[in-house]
């Protein structure tokens, strides 16, 4: 088995954190007083530095959060509960999440007691933690297994105040995992187990030492970790809560890797790190990436957030060139699926409402990202190369500004030549690379494992 890296890493870090947002995860709301209100990101993050690094837009991009909400209340409930560090009262904060692991707010954790106040009728989870090194995890209620969260359950029967046990909170690190499961599973709610690798033997006798559920988009949290170890993950389309029900899952599944049982090669493990963490992966099942291949974790990443999908085989196909129509379509999600004035016509002789990508395409044209040819077609099916490819993502970096050397670092493009600057600029930004013989090959196609990571090291949105 191989452990995998951290993916939060260089210039992609700015990246996945805003795409956060794109993806369609709420960003922070909630503050004052204990209720559940909308607030800007910045407010929200003011004291809570986890809450920037892990649910707003990056900070130089300039963004604010998504649009604030409020939760409708039909009957005042509230949810309350004490963190204890070293049996003294914490000082912390608590984050609400519905069921589904959506983000809804969070409260301070104040002389080691929290409160959501005037919670409207609905299934959540609460995560507590600390400003210090003292981990995080979920809260619990009397008679849950302590595996992974509990459920609170706010309905016209509840009484006016939930009240969680008792949170004990030590040096135990926590991991994210943002995770898509099969194309073929008919769910997008997926459940993650974790299992201590050195005592595993077979999932029908070992029990997990966490897990966690949510759709296919929003973060899950594994708690309960020692530092420095290394665990596998399973993965399953199914709600399942106690060691029993995981001992006794026989539906399908797969591991960590994109494979069917962590004896297979490409099962990877995730190895805890020495601090509490967080740390976050991404997970993303397709029967032709294994754990280890090439670009296994930019593939990963850009499914796990929606940008890219499989086929119907559950492959990636990560060899096939990319056409102009698979270009837009990524470009389109990557920016968050942005509203635009649609023209009444198509701009394209070749492309009528209704095809696949439209929108996409004619958000391109619209951005000035691409244009299409002499013709009037935009030829969607035309393969892109790496020169176009280059423009595509210069243009929508907003054409900045290139440090032109006296002589081009490159033998198969001279500085007059179409498409240099956007070539420069893509090697020096490190999103792209030349070849070990000086060349940079800029006819040669974007296939989708380099678009992958190509996307995974740009640094603007």
């Amino acid at each position: 088995m191989q452990s995998s890296s951290s993916l939060l890493a260089r210039g992609a870090a700015a990246t996945v954190l805003a795409l956060l947002a794109a993806a369609g995860l709420p960003a922070a709301a909630g503050a004052a007083a204990g209720t559940v209100t909308g607030a800007s990101c910045s407010a929200v993050t003011e004291g809570h530095e986890h809450l920037a690094d892990v649910w707003c837009y990056g900070a130089e991009t300039g963004a604010s959060a998504i649009a604030p909400r409020t939760l409708s209340v039909t009957e005042a409930v509230s949810i309350t509960g004490t963190v204890v560090v070293d049996g003294e009262p914490a000082e912390g904060w608590a984050e609400l999440f519905s069921w589904d692991g959506e983000y809804l707010g969070d409260v301070d954790i104040t002389d080691g007691a929290y409160t959501f106040a005037d919670v409207a009728e609905g299934e959540y989870k609460v995560l507590v933690g600390t400003y210090d090194d003292h981990g995080s995890q979920w809260a619990e209620l009397d008679g849950s297994d302590g595996l992974g969260p509990a459920k609170f359950v706010v309905s016209s029967e509840s009484p006016a105040e939930i009240v969680a046990d008792e949170a004990t909170l030590g040096d135990e690190p926590w991991v994210y995992f943002t995770v898509a499961g099969k194309g073929s599973w008919s769910t997008d709610r997926l459940c993650l187990a974790a299992y201590d690798a050195e005592d595993f033997w077979d999932a029908s006798i070992s029990a997990p030492v966490s897990t966690d559920c949510a759709v296919e988009g929003n973060p899950t949290f594994i708690d309960e970790l020692e530092k420095s170890s290394e665990y596998l993950l399973r993965i399953v389309p199914a709600e399942l809560a106690t060691a029993a029900e995981w001992m006794d899952y026989e539906g399908d599944e797969f591991w960590f890797g994109n494979v069917a049982d962590p004896w297979t090669p490409g099962a990877l493990v995730f190895i805890t790190d020495t601090t509490t963490g967080p740390d976050w992966h991404f997970v993303a099942y397709f029967g032709d990436v294994k754990g280890g291949a090439k670009a296994f974790d930019e593939i990963s990443w850009l499914a796990a957030f929606q940008i890219a999908s499989g086929y119907d085989d559950d492959t990636f196909r990560p060899r096939e060139s990319v056409t102009r129509r698979n270009m837009a379509k990524l470009l389109y999600r990557y920016a968050g699926r942005p509203d635009f004035e649609m023209p009444e016509e198509s701009p394209f002789t070749d492309l009528e409402p209704g095809d696949g990508g439209y929108r996409a395409m004619v958000w391109l044209y619209e951005a000035e990202i691409a244009s299409g040819y002499a013709d009037g077609s935009f030829k969607p099916n035309k393969t892109v190369s790496r020169q176009n490819m280059a423009k595509f993502l210069y243009r929508y970096a907003g054409r900045p500004d290139v440090d032109m050397d006296e002589k081009s670092p490159f033998k198969d493009v001279k500085k007059t030549a179409g498409g240099y600057r956007a070539l420069k600029f893509m090697v020096d930004e490190g999103i792209a690379s030349g070849f070990s013989d000086g060349t940079i090959r800029p006819n040669q196609d974007v296939i989708r494992r380099q678009m992958a990571t190509f996307l995974y090291r740009f640094p603007y949105l």
